[in-house]
């Protein structure tokens, strides 16, 4: 699943395997509207450490869990990466997210904006 977002944060695009997963169409997702399906419990840290890396200019990762179309709930890898231009810019961020088994969920532990 990719998006991107502007250098705010703010989702600006997500690929059909993204909406398809959540069940919503691009006008819900844009903006902020993509955290109402990340887990209530989540939320706040999923943002914060959005929000940081963003703010530092910085790779992100950061798991969380996502409510799929049918209601169920998976977790999720999310990494994002700045787009730097050559004056040194940020002009957006790009994303991709993927399920985590339980497996490497139990292996993951909660990492810092890389430096």
């Amino acid at each position: 699943m990719m998006r991107l977002s502007q250098p705010d944060g703010l989702r600006t695009f997500f690929n059909r395997a993204w909406l398809d997963f959540t069940g919503r169409s691009p006008a819900e997702a844009v903006g902020s509207g993509w955290l109402e399906n990340v887990h209530p419990e989540d939320r706040g840290a999923c943002l914060n450490a959005c929000t940081a890396a963003m703010a530092a200019r910085q790779e992100f990762t950061v798991e969380y869990r996502l409510r799929r179309a049918d209601g169920e709930y998976r977790r999720i890898l999310d990494r994002g990466t700045p787009g730097v231009i050559s004056d040194g810019s940020v002009v957006g961020y790009a994303g991709s997210a993927g399920g985590v088994s339980e497996l490497q969920a139990e292996a993951i532990q909660p990492r810092e904006p890389h430096p």
